[in-house]
């Protein structure tokens, strides 16, 4: 944020695309390119992008959070997007509670 922000003094930076993939309700290995993320859990999905959302809100300098993604498909192969949703295959969404909570509203 500080290096980004650094030539822009005043100004806040937009968050697009923020996610974090997990693999662990797909209901198959993650692809071999996103074996970084195949030991990541849905709670820490969850965690994660409510620390993003507390701290961002913290900083003062960011302006929007754009989560990546919240109810992408699970289109299998080797597309894993699906396991960057907030909504999971299972049809719940433990990162919509973490999020609600430090937003507010729950």
């Amino acid at each position: 944020l500080n290096r980004g922000l650094s030539p822009f003094p005043g100004k806040q930076v937009a968050w697009t695309e923020l996610g974090f993939l997990s693999g662990e309700d797909l209901g198959r290995p993650i692809p071999a390119g996103f074996a970084w993320a195949q030991n990541v859990t849905v709670a820490q999905h969850a965690a994660w992008l409510a620390e993003a959302a507390t701290l961002s809100a913290q900083s003062g300098r960011v302006r929007m959070m754009i989560v990546w993604n919240v109810d992408f498909p699970d289109t299998g192969g080797d597309d894993p997007m699906g396991g960057y949703a907030m909504f999971r295959r299972n049809g719940t969404c433990p990162a919509c509670d973490t999020l609600g909570t430090v937003m507010g509203a729950r």
